[in-house]
């Protein structure tokens, strides 16, 4: 991989073009927020792969899934209202790590890799003279994808089942970590922490202990499994999607029971992280993200997983933030997105966002009116799963285009690239179930204007795409089968 240019930093900004500058004009204020502390803070980011916020009892769901986020909130502020900038790891970890959207940093299904143009957060932190790591347990977040930039200690562990032989106390990040402060860790230079962790992500597989509260008995628990999850997830896909035999309700029920025992076990996980970087690093100088990529279908609009749409289901996420600028126990109303915890952190620790960025500090007020973006590529990794006898079929034609969304506070659009369309009012109908005719002329002229203007970037940057190989290397195809992207090697 060629090394990257820092001198693109530079030519970034003053090579926008007119799509792109149409897009950040709607898309203002953008990058606002409070000055930087005197004295830089460590960072510390876990994104909960895969988390929806509507499941955690830290966001009000009435089973015990997250007992220690709910903890964690009230040291720090809880964001009721925030979004991904798509539906799948890689180009939500894309936004997340540079403040820009997917029709700018190009990691896409058509790509598979970051751009080399975008800086990248820990590039920015590590430049400035911090410490850092990154820990991933998922394909998409690694080397092949480019998003490993910056990290001067970079670790995967993609082997779902071998990991959950071992208890969430247990957990092969636990022990990195641990080591890393042990052996590498310089006190008088401030460190930035990365992990993505993906036990909430299918196939949903927890301990006994972990699944309990949501099942009447064992003997229940290890038949959901058994029955849902004889493979990594690919047949239940096939099925759903591809055969015409959805799954039905009691099925569904078991799918939802065995997703709600992953969140309570990546909560456990995160809970054990926690307590390493705690012993380690002062907590009234560590801003610490606890964030979901993006959510997941549990059969919602007759989908499973997270491949096919940008419904609330898979977009809303869970963002919860503490540290120097963030209150006790504050929840925060306010729209927010993945994109704002690139300007924060680097406000935080002194440094600028460029111009292209589209995120807000998130230490400062946040606008009451503000309007996202969201953007899916065509899926064909994801049609890729499906044998060519269902591609042949006809039955994905529903899926295989480009997806654009427009989230205001009340009012969203979806903008397919065959020409389709739905509005919803998400503030009155969150689960999306009634689409609307019409909506008033004024969101109805702003959503418009904000979609138009990112299809526009998307396809003057789509000319500069870098080709990427997740697919072929041997790998990075291993890691992809343990998260269901792929069938078996035969």
């Amino acid at each position: 991989m060629a090394e990257y240019d820092a001198s693109m930093r530079a030519r970034t900004c003053t090579s926008l073009l007119p799509a792109a500058l149409a897009l950040f004009a709607a898309l203002l204020p953008a990058c606002s927020g409070k000055a930087a502390d005197a004295e830089r803070p460590n960072v510390v980011v876990i994104v909960l792969d895969t988390v929806r916020p509507d499941y955690l009892s830290a966001y009000g769901f009435d089973k015990p899934t997250s007992p220690y986020l709910e903890e964690f909130a009230k040291e720090g502020t809880r964001f009721e209202r925030a979004w991904s900038s798509s539906s799948w790891t890689l180009p939500a970890h894309a936004s997340l790590f540079s403040g820009t959207g997917p029709v700018y940093h190009r990691a896409t299904q058509a790509t598979e890799h970051v751009a080399q143009d975008v800086p990248l957060l820990a590039e920015r932190l590590r430049d400035a003279g911090y410490q850092t790591l990154g820990l991933s347990a998922n394909m998409w977040v690694s080397r092949t994808t480019g998003l490993d930039r910056g990290f001067e200690e970079f670790h995967d562990e993609w082997s779902f089942r071998q990991r959950l032989r071992a208890r969430a106390s247990e957990h092969p990040f636990i022990h990195a970590l641990r080591g890393w402060f042990e052996r590498v860790r310089e006190p008088k230079k401030p460190f930035f922490a990365f992990f993505n962790l993906t036990a909430a992500h299918m196939p949903y597989l927890s301990h006994w202990e972990e699944a309990q509260p949501f099942f009447e008995n064992k003997e229940a628990w290890q038949a959901a499994i058994t029955e849902l999850f004889p493979d990594n997830g690919t047949g239940l896909l096939i099925r759903q999607f591809g055969t015409g035999k959805k799954l039905d309700e009691r099925e569904l029920g078991n799918l939802r029971a065995l997703y709600e025992g992953t969140l309570r076990r990546v909560d456990a996980i995160t809970a054990a992280l926690m307590s390493v970087v705690d012993q380690h690093a002062d907590p009234k100088n560590t801003l610490v993200f606890v964030l979901s990529d993006h959510g997941e279908n549990l059969g919602e609009h007759e989908q499973i997983s997270h491949m096919f749409n940008l419904y609330e289901s898979t977009m809303r996420i869970a963002l919860l933030a503490r540290g120097p600028g963030f209150g006790a126990g504050v929840v925060e109303e306010h729209q927010a997105q993945i994109t704002d915890i690139y300007p924060t952190v680097l406000r935080a620790a002194g440094l600028e966002p460029e111009p292209i960025c589209t995120g807000l500090d998130l230490r400062g007020d946040l606008p009451e009116r503000r309007t996202l973006t969201g953007w899916l590529e065509r899926p064909t990794i994801s049609m890729g799963i499906f044998p060519q006898s269902v591609q042949q079929s006809g039955v994905l034609a529903r899926y295989d285009h480009t997806l654009g969304a427009a989230i205001g506070p009340e009012f969203k659009q979806l903008l397919a690239g065959d020409g389709g369309s739905e509005l919803f009012d998400i503030a009155r109908d969150p689960g999306e179930t009634a689409p609307l005719s019409e909506l008033p002329p004024e969101p109805m002229e702003r959503l418009r204007r904000v979609l138009e203007a990112q299809r526009a970037l998307e396809a003057r940057r789509r000319s500069a795409d870098w080709k990427g190989n997740a697919l072929q290397d041997p790998h990075s195809r291993k890691g992809l089968q343990d998260l269901g992207y792929t069938g078996e090697d035969k």
